[in-house]
Order: C-alpha cells, then sequence, then structure tokens
C-alpha cells in the first residue's frame, strides 16, 4: 500500500483505517462491499463508517460505485476503488 494517505494531514484517523480495511479485503473474490457489511468488520457503526468513506471518496481516495440489476434497481452490494 503506499503511504500517500497517512501524509494526507487533511483526513481523519477514522478515514485512513478505512482506508487501509478496504485495501486488505478488496482482492478477496468472496468479499461484498456494502457499508453494513463493512461495519461488522471494525467497531465503528454504519453511521461511522459510511462518514469515514465519504470523506475519503471527496478526497478522491475511492470512487464508489453502485451496481444495478437487470430492472434498474440498486443493488445492495457497491464497489469502492
Amino acid at each position: 500500500m503506499e503511504n500517500t494517505i497517512f501524509l494526507d494531514h487533511g483526513l481523519s484517523a477514522k478515514a485512513k483505517g478505512i482506508y487501509c480495511q478496504i485495501r486488505s479485503v478488496e482482492n478477496n473474490p468472496e468479499w461484498v462491499f456494502t457499508i453494513k457489511g463493512f461495519a461488522s468488520l471494525v467497531r465503528d457503526g454504519a453511521d461511522a463508517v459510511s462518514a469515514g468513506i465519504k470523506e475519503l471518496e471527496s478526497s478522491g481516495y475511492i470512487i464508489r460505485a453502485r451496481k444495478r440489476s437487470e430492472n434498474g434497481r440498486f443493488l445492495k452490494a457497491e464497489e469502492a476503488t
């Protein structure tokens, strides 16, 4: 993992930790990213995880994409890259 994120003083420690946790599971083909699923890996609740992910997204460290079913409805799973 690159060290750039650790040198970014504009990010909270929570956001940095979330980023590290995402990177630790991103290559696991069995991992399906959801806020609730991710929150189950850490002590923080879904709201705290969501806030940290929004912070990472607004800083350009991750890009979120919600998948849609064939009929256009959003699926529970998201992609974070």
